[in-house]
């Protein structure tokens, strides 16, 4: 849970994070789970849970790519043209 809790931190407060804190504390057979959270800087970033035995729990983050926008952005300017 501190790895989430220093994720959450540097991400927008929504009730992802409590289901994320609410699936990692379960005890009950669960199923693999993944959502995008948006961070403080705007970039976003991917939270994969899987159970694993014993009612333990990976959860792995994952800073995604720039958003499609700032790539049409930039191919808008001729000199920096993706072909």
């Amino acid at each position: 849970m501190d790895a989430v809790r220093q994720w959450a931190q540097s991400c927008e407060t929504t009730e992802t994070l409590s289901k994320i804190r609410a699936y990692a504390t379960q005890i009950e057979e669960r199923a693999p789970w993944s959502q995008t959270l948006r961070r403080l800087d705007g970039s976003d970033l991917r939270c994969r849970l899987v159970p694993l035995t014993g009612g333990a729990t990976l959860i792995g983050f994952t800073l995604l790519a720039p958003s499609a926008q700032l790539m049409v952005m930039r191919s808008a300017d001729p000199e920096r043209a993706i072909s």
